[in-house]
């Protein structure tokens, strides 16, 4: 309802006072009961927003529990209304945060997991060993290659082989590694060596990219394996920093 407007009263006014003046002198128990009666009906149940002040409603009056997110307009939660060290992970969709709102320091924007291939005998073809693929990079982030695998190196033959594991950034090499057939006071070294490879750090501009760790060997009696079954990994993470 709107705000309580008087009934009219006996010559078309709504107050005694202009009754008076009117030249109806008697208050009437029917105009009183009428004035009274609009009052109640607003009050009983229809009280709106116009008949209050403004700035009626104080915090003691709300009870607790009862505004809804219905009752909220967008945006009006803002930053300073939000007490301090109260939102916590649980109130956070699935991927909210992004790698833009996450302050400087080291932090993992991306983590991609590669496998390593199983049963692989490799000589002088070269070879895919693992592969992480898409992995995203963004603007300030750096790539960090973090393998938890081995293959191993078995020289055969007598002569002087290695074993070139490279790095690739899609179509783009960016980094080599050559192992060299050991080599015994009298001979060369026949037999098995474990070919390590290290933490990488990589800084390409932003972007998706696959990294790609590939084997080969010199010599057609060195063989690079790995294990026929059990899987290893590779991570790759990228960091801001």
């Amino acid at each position: 309802m709107a705000l309580i407007s008087r009934p009219i009263k006996t010559g078309l006014t709504y107050t005694y006072v202009d009754e008076v003046l009117a030249g109806e002198t008697t208050i009437k128990a029917t105009e009183v009961d009428a004035d009274l009666d609009a009052i109640l009906a607003q009050v009983n149940g229809n009280i709106d927003v116009n008949n209050l002040a403004n700035d009626a409603v104080e915090t003691a009056k709300i009870k607790d529990a009862q505004i809804t997110t219905a009752k909220l307009a967008t945006g009006s939660v803002k930053t300073a209304t939000i007490s301090d060290l109260n939102v916590i992970s649980s109130k956070l969709a699935p991927n909210a945060v992004t790698a833009g709102k996450l302050a400087d320091g080291v932090v993992i924007t991306d983590l991609v997991t590669g496998t390593v291939a199983t049963n692989l005998d490799v000589t002088t073809v070269e070879t895919t060993l693992a592969t992480i693929p898409g992995l995203v990079i963004a603007a300030s982030n750096v790539a960090v290659l973090v393998p938890s695998f081995f293959a191993i190196a078995h020289f055969l033959g007598g002569s002087s082989a290695t074993i070139t594991v490279r790095l690739k950034r899609d179509a783009l090499l960016i980094c080599e590694w050559v192992l060299w057939q050991p080599l015994t006071p009298i001979m060369f070294y026949t037999g098995s060596l474990m070919i390590p490879l290290s933490i990488y750090i990589n800084l390409p501009v932003p972007g998706t990219y696959t990294y790609t760790y590939t084997v080969q060997s010199n010599d057609a009696d060195t063989h690079i394996l790995t294990h026929p079954t059990l899987v290893g990994h590779i991570w790759g993470l990228a960091l801001r920093g």
